[in-house]
């Protein structure tokens, strides 16, 4: 499977204008919607992904990181998406959306972090 060498941000739009999003790294298995949409082959290690380039279709089952600012951003949003991600094993309750996108991003970097500590060793 084709891994990232870096951390992508990515945005893919449907035929009926809905949008999905999410970020994605070294540690993280990209789901087809999100590889169909990375155009830079740079940031594969190695050859990208053979993918379907069909267009995105969000609700397809797929986790995808909630939006960082507006619509859909709030706390209760990211709270379900950490819970999903199976990283943690409980969220506060009195955590904010800002704790909780920290948690995320920090747990994502450990990760990732890791991973190349891994690859570095084979």
């Amino acid at each position: 499977m084709a891994r990232l060498n870096t951390f992508v941000h990515v945005v893919a739009t449907a035929d009926d204008g809905a949008q999905q999003s999410g970020t994605f790294g070294p540690a993280d298995e990209v789901p087809a919607w999100a590889a169909a949409a990375i155009t830079n082959p740079d940031v594969w290690d190695g050859e990208p992904p053979a993918v379907d380039l069909e267009p995105a279709k969000p609700g397809g089952g797929e986790l995808v990181e909630p939006p960082r600012a507006g619509k859909g951003s709030g706390a209760e949003a990211w709270r379900e998406y950490a819970g999903k991600l199976g990283w943690f094993e409980a969220i506060a309750p009195e955590a904010t959306r800002d704790d909780i996108v920290k948690a995320v991003d920090d747990e994502r970097e450990r990760r990732a972090a890791e991973a190349a500590q891994q690859n570095d060793g084979e």
